[in-house]
């Protein structure tokens, strides 16, 4: 290893034993590649996504008591008859007190009808909803040895299982090598640029007919460039200033701030092209700016957790690096879950 290292982290639900670039998401902000980032709490986060490990999240919950009131409103509409007995009571009393033609009736004597009914099916309802709340409560106890709250790093709170948890990949990758990535947040070299162009070109043509600014549609990409380069442009997708005058675009702007970029980048032919192109010119992956692209976006008004992020190519390389794996579980809100179960009625609305 040349350099000093830097400590990099990845988080995953299941076990890895070889990292591959292969098999990379769909989605994945710069293509495929090896995912690494220097926050543990943000790779922490990662050893989450799962559908095993997560039993219940609402994005909109501001507290864990919310959170057990949000989870039991779940219970009772999705593992109970709830539903169905809502609509029986329904039935019940529009049935009993106004057969089946209440709609028949003239406006003033059907408004008051509707509104005799609502009031018996409340409370009729009222009677119900004490007793599937214990159901609820009941369920919730079941699983409750199993389950603790964990807040992410986007201040959302999520129930996951305490047996689920990840696991946590750390790297020590040498500054030197991390020195020859491409930054996808700053304005492309001439080299990538180029590389870029010809691949543009190639996947639409001399023109592109979606490149777009502020001011023109369907300019040729060069053309789309070399304005960019003299005055600067807004992002087309978010229409959002960004870079300087008188620079090259970044790769985040042209892959994901174009809407010709987002089509062609989407292919995985055009990322496995775009990759050999780049490896040719001596880089070995993409550096980028963390948690910017979600600042704002939290449900209570957070936004990204910064950190650097990395998406390196040699799989080979990565795979070296890996100085150790731990088996990581989440139970870091676990206190006052009872307290939250006894008031989260509260919250319930029937």
């Amino acid at each position: 290893m040349d350099g000093r290292d830097r400590t990099l982290y990845r988080g995953d639900a299941e076990a890895v034993d070889r990292f591959d670039c292969a098999r990379t998401g769909e989605g994945a902000l710069f293509g495929m590649g090896i995912y690494l980032t220097d926050s543990r709490e943000i790779a922490l986060d990662y050893c989450l996504k799962s559908s095993g490990t997560v039993v219940f999240r609402d994005e909109e919950a501001p507290s864990p008591r919310a959170l057990v009131a949000a989870y039991l409103s779940h219970i009772v509409t999705t593992e109970t008859d709830w539903k169905e007995r809502l609509e029986a009571v329904r039935r019940d009393w529009t049935a009993r007190y106004y057969g089946q033609n209440m709609h028949a009736l003239p406006d003033e004597e059907r408004e008051r009808a509707k509104a005799d009914v609502n009031a018996g099916y409340r409370k009729a309802m009222r009677a119900e909803a004490s007793a599937y709340l214990r159901r609820a409560k009941d369920v919730f106890r079941s699983r409750r040895g199993g389950l603790c709250v964990v807040r992410d790093t986007l201040g959302q709170f999520s129930l996951v299982r305490k047996d689920g948890g990840g696991f946590l990949s750390r790297f020590a990758v040498p500054a030197g090598y991390l020195g020859r990535t491409l930054h996808g947040d700053r304005p492309l070299p001439d080299d990538a640029l180029a590389a870029v162009s010809a691949l543009m070109r190639g996947v639409y043509g001399d023109g592109v007919a979606d490149f777009r600014n502020a001011d023109e549609v369907g300019m040729r990409f060069d053309d789309w460039v070399e304005s960019y380069r003299r005055r600067g442009f807004r992002y087309a997708w978010t229409e959002r200033r960004v870079g300087g005058r008188g620079e090259n675009p970044s790769l985040d702007v042209v892959w994901n701030g174009t809407h010709a970029g987002i089509s062609a980048f989407d292919r995985r032919d055009v990322q496995a092209a775009l990759v050999a192109s780049l490896r040719g010119l001596g880089y070995v992956g993409i550096a980028y700016d963390g948690g910017v692209r979600l600042a704002g976006t939290g449900p209570r008004g957070g936004g990204g957790h910064r950190h650097d992020a990395f998406v390196l190519w040699d799989d080979d390389a990565v795979n070296g690096f890996r100085t150790g794996v731990e088996r990581v579980v989440r139970d870091d809100m676990e206190e006052g879950l009872e307290l939250n179960l006894r008031a989260a009625a509260v919250g319930m609305r029937f």
